[in-house]
């Protein structure tokens, strides 16, 4: 996980970004929990069902310093294929 600041906050990355789509807009790069709240908060189009509040809660615990970033991925990942978002 590398991490780096904008405005004081930490921004952490993930050594691996993911990618989804929506509909049949353009792919889009997802390359961290703080990017993946963002667009869960903001843009999420799919059902928010149980994959999508573990991942919510999970990268919410990387920017608390409580859940590895690697976990908050997969947990991001199994919502999207819940959404079906990944391209």
């Amino acid at each position: 996980m590398e991490s780096t600041t904008h405005d004081d906050r930490i921004i952490y990355l993930w050594q691996r970004p993911v990618h989804i789509q929506i509909r049949h807009g353009w792919p889009q790069r997802i390359d961290g929990p703080t990017r993946a709240l963002l667009f869960m908060e903001t843009e999420w189009p799919g059902p928010r069902g149980y994959h999508y509040h573990t991942a919510r809660a999970a990268c919410i615990g990387v920017t608390e310093q409580r859940c590895d970033s690697e976990v908050a991925r997969d947990a991001f990942i199994a919502a999207a294929m819940e959404a079906r978002l990944i391209a």
